[in-house]
């Protein structure tokens, strides 16, 4: 299971396992800890806006399973809230375009796109016949 708290970063030193950037002293950054058997806790560190959970993991978690480490501010409970609220898994009714779930093709588009790419591999195998005949 994943424990998720956040805190202001130490040092500078921390680097973001999602976008792989250093995250800045005193820059709120999330921690994601998990157990593993071979060897122990193990703490993943995100900038704010970088958080990658998976459906379940997000499932899981509610922000008031979020432990805030340290003194944090209004303001600063506030921007972690509105990160939070981009992460969350939206209702069915509710319409989203969010980078973090994978857009579903149709059936349909699909089989467009696979003949597209036919078509493309046809049209380079003819341009490639048509030049070696060039060459001869």
């Amino acid at each position: 299971m994943v424990h998720l708290s956040v805190e202001h970063a130490k040092s500078g030193r921390s680097n973001c396992k999602t976008c792989k950037a250093k995250i800045e002293k005193d820059d709120i950054r999330w921690i994601k800890t998990s157990e593993s058997e071979k060897f122990g806790e193990i703490k993943a560190y995100s900038h704010l806006d970088c958080l990658k959970l998976s459906k379940s993991s997000l499932a899981e978690h509610g922000f008031g399973d979020i432990e805030f480490v340290g003194d944090f501010s209004k303001d600063d409970k506030k921007s972690v809230k509105e990160a939070w609220e981009k992460f969350k898994i939206p209702s069915k009714k509710e319409k989203t375009t969010s980078k973090h779930f994978k857009e579903v093709k149709s059936p349909k588009a699909k089989k467009e796109t696979t003949k597209k790419r036919e078509r493309d591999a046809d049209e380079y195998d003819n341009d490639s016949a048509k030049k070696k005949k060039k060459k001869k």
